[in-house]
């Protein structure tokens, strides 16, 4: 049986120019194993992101209630911003698990064929 994987994911990359900073920084240093991209917000360089060796993934910026079409919006704003799919999906404050969106999330990750974080992050006292 193989061991499991560590999975460290710098999120919300692109809400402002020093978030972007110290998670090319832990990226570099090799801290932290994918980063996920607010594609809607105005603070991303895609030439920093490329010139990384690990995979950028999709954070999902979601209301309460998100539509289907939101959903592939953004993962279609991520393909042009960046000409590929995102390496996975996961979620701004865990909006894309919530039981009103969960289901279009799931969708919307099975029509593009992508990885999708179900783990919600554990709280340690």
């Amino acid at each position: 049986m193989p061991l499991p994987k560590l999975i460290i994911t710098a999120d919300d990359y692109g809400m402002s120019p020093r978030f972007n900073q110290g998670m090319l920084e832990a990226a570099n240093a090799g801290l932290v194993t994918g980063i996920s991209v607010m594609i809607k917000r105005k603070y991303i360089r895609k030439s920093d992101l490329l010139n990384l060796r690990i995979p950028i993934g999709l954070h999902l910026e979601l209301e309460s209630v998100s539509t289907y079409k939101e959903i592939v919006s953004q993962i279609k704003r991520f393909m042009g911003r960046f000409g590929r799919l995102p390496a996975y999906l996961d979620g701004h404050r865990h909006q894309h698990l919530t039981p009103k969106n969960l289901g279009s999330v799931v969708r919307a990750a099975e029509r593009f064929d992508l990885p999708l974080f179900l783990e919600p992050v554990r709280r340690f006292p």
